[in-house]
């Protein structure tokens, strides 16, 4: 079966969900079976998660200590990450104070452009293909062969009836 083939690699946690649910959530992210969390404040303190490389924030909190907690998930154990926050021109004074009272800038950038999108899409497709189980790909890999001979059968067909129709033209 192809679907025991695919791997799902992005899980959610947020209040609604049971704790049970959320810790198996959480232990399989630390094991790495999801690379990608995607969480609500359930996730900002208390959690003991070493391998986290990137936090998005879908905008600045209102609470300096918040920020902190959310960032933090990416400065375990000596490691650092990046911190990305999402803000708007009515929440860009949050960062402001989270920069003045924690002592720090942000760097600030604006959003990706359509080059860097598809830049960036590209690179992941090429590696979720690369990372494909052969027995996914077979299927399409035949019915790609189908169709390849059915375009080159139908290209040289049509390809000689305009030569030979060309000629027949040509002699009358």
């Amino acid at each position: 079966m192809i679907s025991d083939k695919i791997r799902q690699e992005v899980q959610i946690i947020h209040g609604d969900i049971n704790q049970k649910q959320r810790e198996a959530t959480i232990e399989g992210f630390k094991k790495g079976k999801y690379k990608c969390l995607v969480a609500t404040d359930v996730a900002s303190r208390g959690l003991d998660i070493p391998m986290v490389d990137l936090v998005i924030q879908s905008e600045p909190p209102k609470e300096i200590d918040t920020y902190i907690h959310r960032a933090g998930r990416t400065a375990r154990a000596g490691r650092s990450g990046v911190c990305i926050t999402l803000y708007s021109k009515f929440t860009e004074g949050l960062l402001t104070r989270i920069e003045q009272k924690a002592k720090f800038k942000f760097v600030r950038k604006g959003a990706p452009q359509k080059k860097d999108i598809i830049d960036s899409s590209i690179r992941d497709i090429k590696h979720s293909i690369s990372a494909l189980d052969e027995s996914v790909i077979k299927p399409f890999t035949e019915s790609a062969e189908v169709r390849i001979l059915i375009f080159f059968f139908l290209f040289f067909f049509l390809f000689f009836s305009c030569k030979i129709l060309y000629y027949f033209l040509a002699i009358n």
